[in-house]
């Protein structure tokens, strides 16, 4: 127990005995403190840091590691000993409690402290006066800009600490991360090594080109870094044993021998598809993945897009343990223990199945030693394993549809006899919720088949004609059976529509790298024809709704057709050549590498293809849209610059249009305050309302409303 005052005079540390709650004093002096404290998992055995008031500067107030042992106590030190630990440093055992994990780092400067004016002299003393400025240099040499500099420092930098280990039977201490390898991902149950990583090389790059790393197999005991691979977007899968990691590459599972650097493509010869086919953005095509590996290191469990595959590490032979390509089912291993290190080869997995086609999803177990797959939870519904008790055989689970709320389920390992232990929603019966989803095939502007999901208003009848609105943003089919959250945000309530005679439809999006924005247009033209073909939707009555990427094709779309009758548009993107060189507040990253490598798909910077970034801005078409358009943003958006919806806004007025903008004070990037999370769904349904249904516009709709300040 550490006991503490605020003016530190009785501070102790001391121990409580819980059997008749005497306590005896460990430590008992002026200002110490214990700031974490961590027990053995299995033993009379503590570790904690301690510190003292003495310095008030908490960045600086060094702490120590203390071992309580045999009634003893014990200091464990950093193996360089100029290393100390600070406040926020964190202490973890492993869990057979052979080591104690705990954070350092070097010691700190002393803090600098700034001239003061002190004399008449000082007043006028041009250091003294420059102290106190406030400025931050903004240099081309620097690898990272300000924002991001700033961000990083507050989150990361300012506390960095790094991760070390002390092993209990030989008291040996090994450092884990450095300055120059600064990340471990660390997992207490691994006793051999870890997955380590650095992206200081790429820091600049970053800012253009995605995030990218280099990768080491850290051993514990040693603490040497191996490096795996060098420049990578994505996270390598490290063997237990530290001899062997896996990537994908070159469209390829890759297998390197960590002990002589030998590369070799696991799935060359595999008729499977390894890499992702969804895959539509102008950066590096990932894989699919790893289920993992074996205990012993002798097989990686890795993904194709259908089906869990073992791979041999010695003989690089491939075994397929599912078979779910022909039945267009997609498997995957269910991870309910974060902390596992790897399957025994007798082990019965529990995996997921989700048919790519119908989106039904199954649970089933996975015997590894006969490659047999048995369901053990299936039907019309989405269904999810979601914990499993520690020390016992305890499985809970939901299971849920559009109209079934996700209640909890408790089992154990024979899904044999099922208990319902929540019920959580059952007003639900008391409202017009809609009819169940259905899908809808349609063919992407590549041709290619897409679905989307359609949710009928309550009461439908067959041939009736109703307004739609389309809610979208990329892969929406997903959701088939996904009961929809009851709750106010920046996107229509499914329900509050459904049951109000609109029906919702959630289409797939497909785009093509370079030109997004049509593309994205064609592929909605084309869902939504299909809804009208289908004598589904009043072609004069389907409205479109989408927040952020959505929300700019959506203000794109409405320069492209006038197939929507109404659009609300939130925090969208209207120039590219503006947007390019803006700064995503929260994370401090410029926007760059947004449009080169990521989710815009522009492919090329704005120098290379300046045409593209025109192309793709709807501010450039905003007299060619005869859509009203409804556009939404928080002044405080900390992803997309509020002035986007700003310029596109003033563009349409300009150009004489039917626009109207919604600032939220205050707000980020998506609705936080529960009264503009409300009033933005009742102007939304007004909205829709009016120009979908007929009814009278609102006054605001109207007249707008004047600025007053009280």
């Amino acid at each position: 127990m550490s006991q503490s005052y605020s003016d530190g005079n009785n501070n102790q540390i001391a121990l409580i005995e819980l059997s008749d709650f005497n306590s005896s004093v460990l430590i008992d002096e002026p200002g110490v403190i214990a700031n974490k404290i961590a027990w053995h998992p299995t033993d009379n055995i503590a570790a904690f840091t301690l510190g003292n008031y003495v310095n008030d500067d908490t960045r600086r107030r060094n702490y120590s590691l203390q071992l309580y042992k045999n009634n003893q106590l014990s200091t464990i030190n950093s193996p360089d000993k100029t290393w100390v630990l600070g406040k926020t440093a964190s202490l973890e055992w492993s869990e057979n409690g052979e080591r104690l994990y705990f954070e350092n780092h070097p010691k700190l400067a002393a803090k600098v402290k700034a001239k003061e004016y002190t004399d008449e002299a000082s007043l006028y003393d041009f250091d003294t006066i420059r102290e106190h400025k406030g400025l931050d240099v903004w240099h081309n040499n620097d690898a990272q800009i300000k924002p991001r500099e700033e961000q990083q420092w507050n989150e990361v930098n300012k506390n960095r600490h790094y991760s070390a280990v002390y092993h209990v039977n030989s008291k040996k201490v090994t450092q884990l991360s450095t300055p120059n390898m600064p990340e471990v991902a660390l997992n207490p149950q691994r006793d051999v090594s870890l997955l380590g990583s650095s992206n200081i090389p790429y820091l600049e790059k970053i800012m253009y080109g995605g995030f990218f790393a280099d990768y080491f197999a850290v051993n514990i005991n040693t603490g040497k870094q191996t490096p795996i691979i060098s420049n990578y977007p994505f996270r390598p899968s490290l063997a237990p044993n530290g001899e062997f990691a896996a990537y994908f590459s070159d469209s390829q599972i890759q297998l390197k021998d960590l002990k002589n650097n030998k590369v070799t493509p696991l799935t060359k010869a595999i008729q499977a598809t390894f890499a992702d086919d969804k895959h539509d953005y102008p950066s590096t095509q990932p894989g699919y993945g790893f289920a993992g590996w074996t205990t012993d290191s002798s097989q990686v469990l890795a993904y194709s897009k259908y089906d869990i595959w073992a791979f041999n590490v010695k003989t690089q032979q491939a075994k397929r343990l599912t078979n779910g390509k022909q039945s267009n089912t997609q498997y995957r291993v269910i991870k309910l223990d974060k902390t596992q290190v790897g399957f025994k080869k007798d082990d019965t997995l529990l995996v997921s199945a989700i048919n790519l086609q119908t989106k039904q999803s199954e649970v089933a177990k996975l015997d590894l030693t006969t490659n047999t797959v048995t369901k053990v939870l299936s039907g019309n519904k989405r269904f999810d394993v979601v914990k499993k008790a520690k020390k016992a055989d305890k499985y809970v689970f939901t299971s849920q549809t559009y109209s079934q709320f996700p209640d909890y389920h408790q089992t154990d390992f024979s899904f044999n006899t099922v208990k319902q232990v929540t019920m959580l929603n059952p007003q639900i019966n008391n409202f017009a919720w809609g009819e169940q989803p259905e899908l809808i095939s349609y063919k992407g502007f590549d041709d290619e088949d897409l679905q989307g999901v359609l949710i009928k208003p309550a009461g439908y009848k067959k041939g009736d004609k109703v307004p739609v609105v389309v809610y979208f943003y990329r892969y929406m089919s997903q959701r088939m059976f996904d009961f929809p959250k009851m709750e106010l945000n920046h996107r229509p309530n499914f329900p509050m529509f459904t049951s109000n005679g609109y029906a919702v439809f959630l289409p797939d999006i497909r785009f093509e790298i370079g030109h997004p924005g049509k593309s994205s247009t064609q592929t909605m033209i084309n869902a939504t024809q299909k809804l009208i073909d289908l004598g589904i939707a009043d072609k004069n009555k389907i409205g479109l709704q989408g927040h952020s990427w959505a929300g700019y094709q959506s203000a794109f779309m409405i320069t492209q057709t006038d197939m929507f009758k109404a659009v609300v548009s939130g925090a969208p993107v209207s120039n590219m050549t503006s947007a390019y060189s803006g700064i995503r507040l929260k994370s401090g990253l410029a926007r760059q590498f947004q449009y080169e490598m990521g989710q815009s798909r522009i492919g090329k910077n704005l120098f290379e293809a300046p045409e593209l970034y025109i192309e793709n801005s709807p501010v450039f078409f905003a007299d060619k849209v005869n859509t009203p358009i409804l556009i939404m943003s928080g002044d405080k958006d900390d992803a997309v610059p509020w002035h986007e919806s700003v310029q596109y806004y003033l563009a349409l007025r300009r150009a004489g249009k039917d626009a109207t903008f919604l600032q939220y004070e205050g707000e980020p990037h998506h609705l936080k305050k529960f009264p503009n999370q409300v009033d933005f769904s009742i102007r939304m349904m007004q909205y829709f309302d009016h120009y979908l249904k007929g009814k009278p516009a609102s006054n605001w709709m109207l007249k707008g409303e004047a600025f007053v300040q009280e």
